[in-house]
């Protein structure tokens, strides 16, 4: 799924310049990764996926470097009495990465861990067995998964509570692994501020025709018999660890 055909956000970007840079995140290694406006302006639809509403509050607490906390919303907290936190600003929709939760299932158990609004918690980087786990304990209803990167050209979506899955998709090979990959728009010019050869380690040309371009997240996944996806290994300069991209 790409978050760039939306007829919404195509009729939107027609009356703004698209191109404009905006802010710049650090996924990995020192190179900041271009927010272009037509980025920020798809990154509203992401909210439209668990029909956000105006009365919702979200609760936030990754850092603006971080491309979630930067394209979804601008805002940041602290992780100290998270769910106290929760409770106590009727918090709604909760963002995460792996990481985060695994953190707070560490917390001693509280008779009151269920009490709370929270309907909805989306983020990426969940493992499998933390998302059991914590979904059982904090009575969580939805778990929105989805996989892609700050300087990426595409995003997948699991709306279904399929634990441990990153999106559906369907042209992969059922039972095999294989490289995420996506189309280059004609319109993107760069991902990277900076020297072209870093934009150029992430293109991969003549994929399925001659002078086609790709966008190489690096990251291989593996597709089961109902064309869930699931995330297997890390390729390229970094890899993940605690949910973030490293060097090697």
């Amino acid at each position: 799924m790409s978050c760039y055909e939306e007829a919404n956000i195509k009729a939107y970007c027609k009356r703004t310049d698209t191109e404009t840079p905006g802010p710049c995140v650090f996924p990995s290694l020192p190179k900041p990764a271009i927010v272009s406006q037509l980025k920020g302006i798809a990154s509203m639809q992401f909210w439209s996926i668990f029909n956000f509403k105006h009365e919702d509050r979200v609760y936030i607490v990754t850092p603006l470097y971080h491309g979630v906390a930067t394209n979804i919303a601008l805002f940041n907290a602290l992780k100290v009495e998270y769910f106290d936190d929760c409770r106590r600003y009727g918090v709604t929709v909760i963002q995460y990465i792996g990481e985060l939760l695994r953190y707070l299932l560490h917390q001693p158990e509280r008779e009151n861990d269920s009490v709370h609004k929270i309907r909805v918690a989306f983020g990426n980087g969940l493992r499998t067995d933390v998302w059991e786990k914590f979904q059982s304990r904090f009575k969580i209803p939805w778990i929105v998964e989805f996989f892609g990167a700050s300087e990426g050209v595409g995003v997948f979506l699991n709306c279904s509570n399929r634990v441990g899955a990153i999106g559906k998709h369907s042209p992969f090979m059922v039972g095999e692994e294989g490289l995420i990959i996506s189309a280059i728009p004609a319109y993107q010019s760069g991902f990277y501020k900076g020297p072209k050869e870093l934009d150029n380690k992430k293109i991969i040309k003549n994929v399925f025709k001659d002078g086609d371009r790709y966008f190489n997240f690096g990251d291989l996944a593996y597709m089961d018999q109902d064309y869930f996806l699931y995330f297997r290994d890390r390729l390229g300069d970094t890899f993940r660890y605690s949910e973030y991209k490293l060097n090697v």
